[in-house]
């Protein structure tokens, strides 16, 4: 059983190591899309399937990689992904169902509030008009990680049910 959990680990360890890659090295290569951020919905479907402390590390340690792996403020991904990863673990553990809607919800929210903070820190800290760039690129970038949800989730939720069946 414990050998099924490490495989399972190991998994979405992989899972999110690409969400991380695609966004920071992959998408960000292609001018046509805006740069969508893709470890937000992996980190919420991870959240979603296996609750808030796996989700938590996840989402601390994909917010490291994007991090390393970006020019950004020092911090910024890896305390916003945590913080996704803790709250969809424990909202959907207390309130929400583990649904697909409530990954969906919690992604628009964490999508939309980390793309606020992210031109808040870059334009309106240093005295630039922030809502016009948040409008033009940061909305246009949560959408992008937003229709990301829609073939991450049911990678997550099949490795999950994979590994419920075996144990």
């Amino acid at each position: 059983m414990s050998s099924s959990r490490a495989v399972r680990g190991v998994c979405f360890g992989v899972l999110i190591l690409l969400a991380a890659i695609l966004q920071t090295r992959v998408l960000t290569r292609v001018p046509v899309i805006p740069n969508p951020l893709v470890s937000v919905p992996a980190v919420v479907a991870l959240s979603v399937v296996t609750g808030p402390v796996a989700g938590g590390a996840a989402g601390l340690v994909c917010g490291l990689l994007c991090d390393a792996m970006t020019p950004t403020v020092e911090g910024l991904f890896a305390l916003s992904l945590m913080a996704a990863g803790i709250i969809t673990g424990l909202l959907c553990e207390r309130s929400l169902q583990k649904t697909f809607w409530s990954a969906l919800l919690m992604t628009v929210v964490t999508a939309v509030v980390t793309e606020f903070l992210l031109f808040f820190l870059f334009y309106l800290i240093p005295g630039r008009t922030v809502w016009p760039a948040f409008l033009t690129v940061g909305l246009p970038e949560a959408l992008a990680g937003i229709v990301c949800l829609l073939p991450l989730y049911p990678l997550f939720r099949g490795v999950s049910r994979l590994f419920e069946e075996k144990s």
